[in-house]
């Protein structure tokens, strides 16, 4: 896992990887926005994973409980988040004003990332994660992918001049501690990691639109460059981690249609790049391997866009789609499977099963983003 690199090679892979990091969605490189998880080739599994949520959006409960259940014994820091200093916050910046915002801590490389929200009591939550596909062995064929799902709260939130204010990490948990764990799981190894650019300090300091960049040193302003459009002032909100010196980026929450638009376009341009990578194969099984990898990205997407209507959409409506969502799934193996058994035992019908998988997932999107209109 390299988390740092030479601030060139950053800066040359940026401009490769910038549309899906600065969006927050996926890596637009293609070999980044392949999934992890070759599992969802089979049929139960492509089901479960077409219903699941993201890592932070299925343990929401959880998270929430965790919070619920801490509130006597954080009764102090709880008060203080909401405005970081226990008392109504009048003037300045406040959470609320932070909750408008996603940030996100990346080398712009698109190899890894932390991405958080912060609520507008000071409470944030996020989840880190990295791959290594190289990093296999006998029993995690699909690599090695580190992760964490985190929460906790920011508090104190103080001006410290026009341009720049500061607050204090109260507190940060790990999902089911699962810090320093490891497990293997459908032919990938999870490694359960800290929250990059999170550790290292309880100091933070939060820059506004416009701070001249000669306030914010060098260090920290190396991992803001990527995401700046100008070279004297920031046009965003950023965080800095103090201690570290490491710089979080910010970008505004989009509408779940925006969301959804936005994150289509990018999976669609990593379709396309598997489509050109399937075209210059010089054999059968390099055709296969990039027709799941191709699948596997709109797969991806599907979950993504599913994740957006789950959350925006009542009870009722959400649970006519779901019947909908399962019926489809089951016509979507069955035409994948058809299209396999034309080529008998060959190998090519591993090709033709995830060209068919990836056609219908790509139109299926499409189709549920009509439900967010």
């Amino acid at each position: 896992m390299k988390r740092k690199a030479a601030l060139s090679i950053i800066t040359a892979a940026f401009l490769i990887g910038v549309a899906a990091c600065g969006n927050g969605n996926i890596n637009s490189s293609g070999a980044a926005a392949s999934n992890e998880n070759s599992a969802l080739q089979q049929s139960d599994a492509a089901e479960n994973s077409t219903r699941k949520t993201s890592a932070t959006e299925e343990n929401a409960d959880t998270e929430d409980a965790s919070t619920e259940n801490n509130a006597d014994s954080n009764t102090d820091t709880e008060e203080s988040a909401q405005n970081g200093t226990g008392t109504e916050n009048t003037e300045g910046l406040t959470f609320a004003d932070l909750a408008e915002y996603q940030f996100k801590f990346c080398s712009g490389a698109g190899g890894w990332s932390t991405d958080f929200t912060i609520d507008s009591d000071g409470h944030f939550s996020g989840e880190y994660r990295d791959s290594d596909f190289g990093d296999a062995g006998d029993d995690y064929e699909n690599g090695t992918v580190y992760t964490s799902v985190f929460n906790g709260h920011f508090k104190d939130l103080t001006q410290v001049n026009d341009h720049c204010y500061r607050m204090t990490l109260a507190d940060i948990s790990y999902q089911e501690n699962e810090f320093g764990r490891e497990e293997i799981k459908d032919g990938t190894k999870y490694v359960y990691s800290d929250a990059y650019g999170l550790t290292g300090t309880d100091t933070f300091l939060v820059y506004l639109e416009g701070t001249p960049v000669s306030e914010i040193s060098e260090e920290a302003y190396s991992w803001l460059s990527m995401a700046n459009k100008s070279d004297t002032e920031l046009t965003m909100v950023a965080l800095v981690n103090e201690g570290q010196e490491e710089g979080i980026y910010s970008y505004k929450k989009l509408s779940p249609l925006e969301d959804a638009q936005t994150t289509f376009e990018s999976y669609t341009s990593s379709y396309e790049y598997w489509t050109d990578e399937i075209d210059k194969a010089e054999s059968q099984s390099e055709i296969n391997d990039d027709s799941q990898k191709r699948y596997e990205v709109m797969d991806e997407c599907l979950n993504y866009i599913w994740n957006l209507i789950k959350n925006d959409t009542d009870e009722n409506a959400y649970q006519k789609i779901l019947e909908e969502q399962r019926t489809w799934i089951a016509d979507k193996e069955a035409k994948a499977k058809a299209a396999s058994d034309e080529y008998g035992d060959g190998s090519a019908g591993t090709a033709a099963y995830y060209d068919k998988s990836a056609e219908l997932t790509m139109t299926r999107c499409e189709e549920l983003i009509e439900y967010l209109k």
